[in-house]
This record gives structure tokens, C-alpha cells and sequence, in this order.
């Protein structure tokens, strides 16, 4: 039968222009002394798509996702070979702002390569039309957003991880584990609040001023917290989170 049912069988086995196809379709024009390098940036783009982007789905999509995901053999389906490229910006905060953070282990001048192949390949759908005006601009300001604080984050985290490597030894009381929100920095010092009990503001702490040059109010970090004679230490520091939205 055609018509409306044959549409709607259609739409039930995923978009025809998958991201797969499209970033397929980027990197075969892409010239070939960068091919390797663009490549690398657009399989961790992939990768947050594949593993993350799921649990943001309508529950039309989610279905569909759910049904072609868990098919076997061949009929198996990665989102980016469900859906199309109209799902990628929407996905770019998680990208940059947690994905690139906590899963992918990588100096700050890497990032800024990961960033700028992204630019270019958001302006590319958009050049090409496969995703709308709106979206390219959606997407060219959360690259501008991430280019300047996603590598800040990633130095301030580096620079606390040395920080605390040469810290006194010392038994902290109280010991808090978990995500902090950054409410108030003066140079040298950081004042956090705690998703634990009850949102308390915790501070301030000792920091060297380089990690305070680099972090912002609103920022995340995660690690562990207590106090040693009655003063706030930072006792570990995982990961800082920009917060790209």
C-alpha cells in the first residue's frame, strides 16, 4: 500500500540523510593533509552522539531508537545511523561541556583542534542546507562558547591536579564527594556549593591565582572536599565543567 501508510513505514526505519552520511560526505571533501585529523574530531563527536544522545529523545524518536538500536545482525541501528543532522546541535553542550570533559583524556591545544573541526563542519550543514539558518547559528555560538572556556577548564583542572600533588599531608574532617557549583572567586580563592545536604556554601578555598585567572562563577568541578584545623581544602578535583548551553 502507498500513501500515508508507505511515509509513515518510511519514517519508522530512521532518516534517509543520517549523520553518519553527512559527516561521511564531509570528510571524503575534506582536504586530504587534514582528513586524519578532522576524522578524529568528528569519531568523538560520534561517539558522545552514540552513547549520550539517547536519553534526550522525544518519545516518537526514543521508540524508534529503542526498536532499530536492540535489532539484530544487520538491521542494527548507532543513533547516528537513525537520525539526521538536525540532532546534532542540540547535542553540542553536552558535547563540549561534559562529553569533551569527563570521556576524553586531552591537553587544552587538542580540545581547541576538536573545536574548531566542529566549527567547520556546523558551518558546513548549514552551507549545505542540511540543517536550518537557525540551527547554524545555534551552533556557531556554542563553538564560539566552548572556544573560550572548555580549554580555561581543562588548564584550571591540570593546574589544581598539581597543586594538590604537592599539598601538605593532611587527614581532612568531614569529607564531602561529589559536584560543587562555583559561587564566588577573589583571587587565590574559590567558594563552592555543595549538591550535598542541603546546598550549603562551602569556602573559601586556597587555590594558586593561575586556577582563579581561568575559572568563572556558575563552573562545576567534582572531587572531594573537608576541612583541615577548621579551614576548607580541596582534598581532590576530578574534572571542571565550563558549562556550554
Amino acid at each position: 500500500m502507498t500513501g500515508a501508510t508507505g511515509r509513515r513505514r518510511s519514517k519508522a526505519r530512521g532518516s534517509t540523510r543520517t549523520i553518519e552520511h553527512v559527516i561521511g560526505e564531509y570528510l571524503k571533501a575534506a582536504p586530504a593533509r587534514r582528513r586524519r585529523e578532522v576524522s578524529a574530531s568528528l569519531e568523538l563527536l560520534q561517539n558522545c552522539l552514540n552513547g549520550y544522545a539517547y536519553q534526550s529523545l522525544g518519545s516518537s524518536d526514543a521508540r524508534l531508537f529503542d526498536r532499530l538500536f536492540n535489532a539484530k545482525g544487520s538491521e542494527h541501528r548507532e543513533y547516528c545511523g537513525i537520525f539526521g543532522p538536525e540532532k546534532i546541535v542540540p547535542e553540542l553542550g553536552q558535547f563540549f561541556g561534559w562529553f569533551l570533559i569527563r570521556k576524553v583524556m586531552a591537553q587544552p591545544r587538542d580540545l581547541e583542534a576538536v573545536i574548531r573541526d566542529t566549527r567547520a563542519f556546523v558551518e558546513w550543514l548549514g552551507e549545505k542546507g542540511y540543517i536550518t539558518r537557525r540551527a547554524a547559528a545555534e551552533g556557531s555560538a556554542l563553538v564560539e562558547q566552548a572556544s573560550g572556556t572548555v580549554p580555561r577548564a581543562e588548564e584550571a583542572a591540570h593546574l589544581l591536579y598539581q597543586h594538590l600533588q604537592g599539598k601538605a599531608p593532611g587527614e581532612p574532617e568531614g569529607l564531602i564527594e561529589g559536584h560543587f557549583c562555583i559561587t564566588r572567586i577573589e583571587p587565590g580563592k574559590l567558594w563552592l556549593e555543595s549538591y550535598e545536604g542541603g546546598r550549603a556554601v562551602l569556602g573559601p578555598f586556597p587555590v594558586p591565582v593561575a586556577v582563579t585567572k581561568r575559572l568563572a562563577v556558575g563552573w562545576e568541578m567534582s572531587g572531594a572536599v573537608g576541612r583541615v584545623e577548621r579551614k576548607w581544602v580541596l582534598e581532590e578535583v576530578w574534572n571542571v565543567y565550563p558549562g556550554v548551553e
